[in-house]
């Protein structure tokens, strides 16, 4: 029996030895240099067109993040699950590849086709630009494709080194640009290129298979691209709604300027951790789970989920504390006095994103059991809670959004977990419908 059943200790020592394999701490670096890189770019961006010719590159910015976060890292987080369980090796089905390329090449329609139709009011009269977010669409795709590969295989070094190289390369680029022609198309075009150019990479960095495919975990489904885009992404456009949805209600609030921009610093500041977990480290996290997976069976998810959550619950309440402390000094000194928070909203920020980072993981752990089906409803879940909670509570504006912003996190946090620990009539974590020997769609 002893045999049969993997005792806690291991699973938990392999999980810690999975995270330090194959340049992991290289993966870390790459996403703090691709950090640094979106920084420095932003900084040269409003030192050489000031502050109303840049608003169209900020415009183009948030678009940026908007299309990665919510359409494209799911692509990224399918093609590292279909090369951990082997199923693209060497690469991914005919069908599959079509598919999956078939969702970016209509995101990038569709950003391109929104851009064109409201461009005057997005990039106030400034032409072309509606081609440059199609474009930046495009080349995320391909460095969405990139990425998936690379982490799929845990090849974590040369993963750090294309996801520098992407916001690197656009620092150096809108360098030359502000010395040569500063202008704000100049500056809009080389946008794309980041992207472009790291995914390119891919040719020089192939040449190592990295580690063999893990195997499919018991029950793994068949693999469907489009199912599987179209669930994470309304979870992604939920939760991401959640997050960085609070200055939106503050408008509709009315609440006032000052408040307005004291809410936006102090969510931006708090989203560190959600900037690094999008930055590489949840696509770390999902060829360990499939190994666990793959070793202990889909039966393993409840615990593990249960783990996360408490995990989460307890790193964001001392994340809680901390920002407190020491959360308004803080953001007084980096940005100014006048966008000095209460400790209670910096502790509320703090907390909150701790706990947004949880709920990416325990969406990681999901998909590597082949179960994404099951994350829409507690993001939409905890949308919906957050929202009828500022529809509910009294104070002002920033009390109303603070306190739907952290019952939404919650809400979603604990439906999450709910979701990985609920087991179908035959005591199974997953649906019957999911069981037998997975093919390619």
């Amino acid at each position: 029996m002893d045999a049969q059943l993997e005792p806690l200790p291991s699973a938990r020592a392999r999980l810690l030895r999975g995270l330090t394999r194959r340049g992991t701490q290289w993966l870390v670096v790459g996403s703090v240099l691709g950090g640094l890189g979106a920084y420095l770019f932003q900084i040269v961006g409003t030192r050489a067109l000031g502050e109303e010719a840049y608003a169209p590159i900020g415009t183009l910015w948030t678009i940026q993040f908007l299309t990665w976060s919510i359409f494209l890292q799911p692509v990224e987080s399918f093609v590292t699950r279909e090369v951990v369980t082997g199923r693209a090796a060497p690469s991914l089905s005919r069908t599959v590849a079509v598919r999956t390329w078939a969702w970016v090449a209509l995101v990038a329609a569709m950003v391109a086709g929104t851009s064109w139709l409201a461009g005057e009011q997005l990039f106030y009269g400034v032409e072309g630009l509606a081609v440059v977010a199609g474009l930046i669409a495009l080349s995320f795709g391909a460095f969405a494709f990139v990425r998936g590969g690379l982490a799929g295989h845990e090849r974590f070094r040369a993963y750090g080194f294309v996801s520098a190289a992407e916001s690197l390369l656009r620092f150096a680029l809108a360098l030359v640009v502000a010395l040569i022609v500063p202008t704000t198309r100049a500056f809009a075009w080389t946008m794309p290129f980041g992207a472009a150019i790291a995914a390119s990479f891919w040719f020089v960095v192939r040449g190592d298979p990295g580690e063999p495919p893990v195997g499919v975990p018991k029950g793994l489904g068949p693999s469907r691209a489009g199912r599987f885009l179209v669930l994470t992404s309304v979870a992604n456009a939920a939760g991401q709604l959640l997050l960085a949805g609070g200055p939106l209600a503050l408008v509709a609030l009315a609440a006032a300027p000052s408040e307005l921009s004291v809410f936006f610093v102090t969510i931006t500041a708090a989203r560190v951790p959600v900037v690094l977990a999008l930055g590489g480290m949840l696509s770390r996290l999902l060829p360990t789970f499939g190994r666990i997976l793959v070793a202990r069976g889909r039966e393993a998810v409840p615990s593990l989920a249960a783990r996360i959550a408490f995990g989460t619950v307890a790193v964001a309440a001392v994340g809680a504390a901390l920002g407190f402390a020491v959360g308004s000094q803080l953001i007084g000194l980096f940005f100014g006095s006048g966008f000095e928070p209460p400790p209670w909203l910096a502790a509320i920020a703090a907390g909150g994103a701790l706990i947004a980072t949880g709920g990416m993981v325990l969406n990681q752990l999901l998909v590597a059991a082949g179960l994404e089906h099951r994350l829409p409803i507690p993001w939409i879940g905890g949308l919906v809670a957050g929202s009828l909670v500022l529809l509910i509570v009294d104070g002002t504006p920033t009390q109303r959004v603070a306190a739907g912003f952290i019952s939404g996190e919650v809400v979603a946090l604990v439906a999450l977990l709910v979701a990985a620990r609920w087991r179908d009539r035959r005591g199974s974590p997953h649906r019957p419908r999911d069981r037998g020997v997975p093919k390619h769609a």
